[in-house]
């Protein structure tokens, strides 16, 4: 058994569980089992439409069908931080590339990169052919892009470096089942693109995007006090953070949950420091009156932006000077699930009960490194926090290390 450890920050040799880097030139159909740098894969190909040429497994077009063709490589146990990395030219119509819960068409299970018509990204409920949520846009056929799709002990981290994306970005974090079973395969499934691969690879180190707050709003604590680590018990990072001074309210903690405990006039902020102004946050939020949800980019009362939720439609407005601008989003939603949110540059996303709420929308310019609770009611709850640097300043880059 080779021991596992988390990845150190910069230097030090890779070394890889699974590598396929497609040195050597094949004409379809290049055969299976197809032997790879470390260890093998298995390929289904009927078409004879796969290929090895100047480094890459060329896919030349799909079959209108999940799962012909696919290239998939070998189980390995479901394990926190274990990571999935590719890099894909996309041309064009539609593939899947990261993890799959079986070597079956529709993968049976899946955590991964739903590369959609070379136009965006998107990631997949369930087996390959259910529904996808939309995660990021702004893709150019032709273009490279790095993929990392990191297992969560439920659910996965999305990472992808490339054309827009500068750096290594986390555009999406998921915390349902998406994968079944006690083992996982790193895999690439065709519907109908043309496109290509040029590495698939699963590193022996264990890598997660460390979080920069993290409350699960549990133990003894009545006051917010600091964060206990616990919003997501996988998640790396986020404990000890203090919160900071509130907007006209108290916030405390009961019963494992955020509450307003005195909210004298509305509305009620809670803020913490991110240290970055570019995050991925999520949060369960249960609405029992007025609306409720989070703030970003949160310099002080005057200067933030806000996404909440009045049991109809979840909006997103920007106060600025001490004015509320007109909303720049109003999605019809429901009053209770969990809500995401990822803001970068002057862009935002928004994410609801594990829908996406329209589509990247442009915000004024902000440059508040505090995200916080909202609320204009004292009834309404938070629970399960985290916030991530959205990884716009170099966060994420010692991932880097194992695309050469």
């Amino acid at each position: 058994m080779v021991s596992r450890v988390p990845v150190l920050m910069g230097g030090g040799s890779v070394e890889y569980l699974f590598d396929a880097e497609f040195g050597k030139d094949a004409a379809a159909p290049i055969g299976s089992p197809f032997v790879c740098d470390a260890g093998s894969a298995t390929v289904t190909d009927t078409g004879n439409r796969l290929s090895v040429a100047g480094g890459s497994l060329v896919v030349a077009s799909g079959a209108g069908a999940w799962g012909e063709p696919r290239f998939v490589g070998p189980a390995f146990p479901r394990a926190a931080a274990t990571v999935a990395v590719a890099r894909v030219v996309p041309t064009s119509g539609i593939e899947h590339v990261g993890w799959v819960s079986a070597d079956t068409a529709t993968g049976v299970g899946t955590a991964g990169f739903h590369v959609n018509g070379a136009t965006d990204l998107r990631t997949v409920n369930g087996s390959l052919g259910s529904s996808t949520i939309l995660i990021g846009a702004g893709l150019s056929a032709g273009t490279a892009y790095n993929l990392a799709v990191v297992q969560r002990a439920t659910g996965a981290w999305y990472l992808v470096r490339g054309g827009i994306y500068a750096a290594w970005t986390l555009v999406y974090v998921r915390d349902d089942a998406c994968l079944t079973g006690g083992t996982a395969l790193p895999a690439v499934h065709n519907y109908s693109g043309a496109f290509s691969v040029d590495c698939l690879s699963v590193p022996l180190d264990l890598w997660a995007p460390a979080a920069a707050a993290n409350d699960g709003f549990g133990g003894t604590r009545t006051g917010l006090g600091t964060t206990d680590g616990l919003g997501a018990s996988d998640v790396p990072g986020g404990a000890g953070v203090a919160w900071g001074t509130p907007v006209t309210a108290t916030f405390g903690v009961s019963g494992g949950l955020a509450v307003t405990t005195v909210l004298p006039s509305t509305p009620g902020i809670a803020p913490i420091d991110a240290g970055t102004p570019d995050v991925f946050l999520q949060v369960n939020t249960t609405r029992a009156g007025g609306a409720v949800g989070v703030v970003v980019r949160f310099s002080d009362a005057s200067n933030y932006t806000r996404v909440a939720s009045d049991g109809a439609n979840m909006t997103v407005v920007q106060r600025i000077a001490g004015v509320d601008q007109a909303a720049v989003l109003t999605q019809a939603c429901g009053a209770t699930g969990q809500l995401r949110v990822a803001v970068y540059g002057t862009k935002i996303r928004v994410w609801f009960a594990n829908a996406a709420l329209g589509g990247e929308t442009t915000i004024a310019a902000q440059t508040g490194t505090q995200v916080g609770l909202y609320t204009t009611s004292i009834a309404n709850t938070w629970d399960a926090l985290s916030v991530y640097p959205r990884g716009t300043e170099g966060q994420h880059e010692s991932l880097g290390r194992y695309l050469a």
